[in-house]
């Protein structure tokens, strides 16, 4: 094993086995609950979903979030050891391949609660769509765990716990129209429920924002 990947099992594969035991102890078995009884409903689906949207949540947005670390680890110290496995094994793909289907399935829900609504009466689409709206929520909170995960040199007496819930993150450009020649800057906003915090990203530490 390389160094660099001593001690690294749970940052390469995240929370997979957490995945695999939620969808094996309680979501599958709930939604073949639905499918074999002989009144199924596609509404039941969205019941499924509704009932464990914020479990199914807080696993995709974990694994989100740790994945970007997960990729930066393989490829800086490990394609060599991986690629020797895959052939080792006779895997048909790479590990990437693999670490990236939790991040699609999220797309593969959204996907199928879409389909399950356009095809439910109108009537009984409320919990589809209340799961679909869960399910298309999770991209947007990764992301923003991810730029907060980042943001550093917060005054010590601001914890970011008492901030409230992030409302929008993005970047955005500032410009300086008393100079001569205009001169942008990048930034990137967080806004919180009771504060706004504007970064600029750490030159010595790319992809690291500072708080101002």
């Amino acid at each position: 094993v390389p160094s660099g990947l001593i001690g690294q099992v749970d940052t390469v594969f995240g929370n997979i086995p957490l995945i695999y035991e939620f969808h094996k102890q309680t979501f599958e078995p709930e939604l073949a609950k639905y499918t074999e009884s002989g009144d199924f409903l596609p509404e039941d689906v969205g019941h499924c979903f509704v009932v464990h949207s914020d479990r199914l949540a807080e696993l995709y947005v974990e694994y989100c979030v740790n994945n970007a670390e997960s990729t930066r680890l393989i490829i800086e110290h490990g394609q060599s050891y991986f690629q020797s496995l895959q052939l080792y094994f006779n895997l048909v793909e790479p590990l990437q391949s693999y670490l990236i289907k939790p991040v699609q399935r999220v797309t593969k829900y959204q996907l199928l609660l879409r389909e399950l609504r356009d095809c439910c009466d109108p009537a009984g689409i409320g919990e589809i769509s209340e799961g679909l709206e869960a399910m298309l929520n999770v991209p947007k909170r990764a992301n923003d765990a991810l730029h907060l995960s980042m943001l550093q040199n917060l005054p010590e007496d601001v914890p970011l716990s008492s901030l409230g819930d992030v409302i929008l993150q993005d970047q955005f450009t500032i410009w300086e129209p008393k100079q001569l020649i205009k001169k942008s800057r990048e930034r990137r906003v967080f806004l919180f429920d009771h504060c706004l915090i504007l970064a600029k990203e750490a030159t010595n530490q790319p992809g690291e924002h500072k708080s101002k």
